[in-house]
């Protein structure tokens, strides 16, 4: 099911590229299929039974009369899961909802700032839903309400002092699912900088220097603590040197090409740069490196299709299909570690399985045999 999706909106986004226009009908045909998988999901993602056990957890504190507060999640997502418990909804029915929140909020992302484009569908599909759409769910809810309602204050040219405060409590709202939302504070000050080409290779190479030789910046700040904390969030000290060269192939392209009269994607393509520098800083912690870095994915939704429509060149083709060919790959690579996190059996990363709540757990269980009681 998942390759049926993912064909589909690459038959979109071939129509897309070689017509200049959107199909607003086939784009909303597209994600209302891709949320509809999502919302009725059955045991999917490596973080399901995660998430189903944390919830179980809260529901026994609340019935013995214990707080909201829980140490392993959000007051945010405590209190959506406490009126799951309060109208006796099940697991499975609060994580529709969760979802379908998720959905909607997305949606409204890629309808007004996306323009309904099969392109930024495509790479939203592959970065986003595939992992926080399906599996890390409260930084998906995090993301969504960035994307909702703080990405369209960013989303001018100028920003004035009341744009920025919104724009930071919003952030703190967000980060009431999950904190690590709190790295977008600083968006903002990117606004009036100006990167040239020479400074933005000079970064990029200072960047990957930093990662290459696994040096932990963190450790030299007075807030020595922090550090400790990634590294126990980690749980590792290594660098992931294959999600390292996968990030240096999105970023360098883009450092060497330039929109000269489009103040937008040179507005998005710093944000997206400024992602790749946070994630070279803090590499020496794998995980939170990632978990970081995923909250600037979603500059690349607006990049790439603004590469389809504003440049017609033949050197925009070879973007468009260098960046198609990269993700996919990342795609298929993201499957099989979901595989292995999730201990799937019986499947490999060509028939990773979609399993539906109507299917359950007869079906589940042919797969993740290790969560089935």
């Amino acid at each position: 099911m998942y390759y049926i999706a993912l064909s589909l909106i690459l038959l979109g986004v071939i129509k897309e590229c070689l017509s200049y226009k959107t199909d607003k009908w086939y784009f909303h045909f597209c994600f209302i299929l891709i949320a509809l998988m999502a919302c009725l999901r059955y045991g999917q993602g490596t973080d399901y039974y995660g998430y189903s056990a944390v919830f179980k957890e809260f529901s026994s504190r609340i019935a013995s009369g214990g707080s909201l507060y829980n140490i392993r999640t959000e007051f945010g997502y405590n209190l959506m899961m406490y009126f799951a418990i309060l109208f006796k909804i099940p697991y499975w029915g609060f994580m529709i909802a969760v979802t379908s929140v998720m959905m909607i909020f997305c949606y409204s992302f890629l309808r007004r700032s996306c323009e309904c484009s099969m392109t930024s569908l495509l790479f939203f599909y592959i970065y986003f839903y595939m992992i926080y759409g399906l599996s890390a769910t409260r930084q998906g809810l995090a993301t969504s309400v960035f994307l909702c309602f703080a990405y369209p204050i960013l989303d001018r040219e100028i920003l004035q002092k009341k744009d920025i405060l919104r724009y930071e409590f919003i952030i703190l709202l967000a980060s009431l699912f999950h904190s690590s939302v709190l790295v977008l504070a600083i968006l903002p000050i990117m606004n009036r900088l100006s990167i040239s080409p020479t400074g933005y290779l000079l970064a990029f190479i200072v960047c990957v220097g930093i990662s290459l030789a696994k040096i932990n910046l963190m450790s030299y700040l007075p807030i020595g603590s922090l550090s400790a904390r990634m590294d126990i969030y980690s749980a590792t000290k290594n660098t992931n040197f294959l999600a390292l060269f996968s990030r240096m192939f999105l970023v360098l392209p883009l450092i060497f090409y330039k929109q000269e009269s489009s103040w937008w994607f040179e507005k998005n393509k710093r944000y997206f740069f400024l992602g790749f520098t946070i994630y070279s800083i803090i590499s020496f912690s794998d995980l939170t490196a990632s978990r970081v870095w995923a909250y600037f994915y979603p500059f690349l939704f607006i990049l790439i299709p603004c590469i389809v429509f504003e440049d017609k060149s033949v050197k925009s083709r070879y973007y468009i299909c260098f960046y198609i060919l990269l993700s996919v790959f990342m795609w298929l690579k993201d499957i099989n570690a979901t595989m292995e996190q999730g201990k799937y059996v019986n499947c490999n990363v060509f028939t990773y399985p979609y399993v539906s709540i109507f299917e359950g757990d007869e079906v589940i269980k042919c797969y993740r045999t290790s969560f089935i009681k």
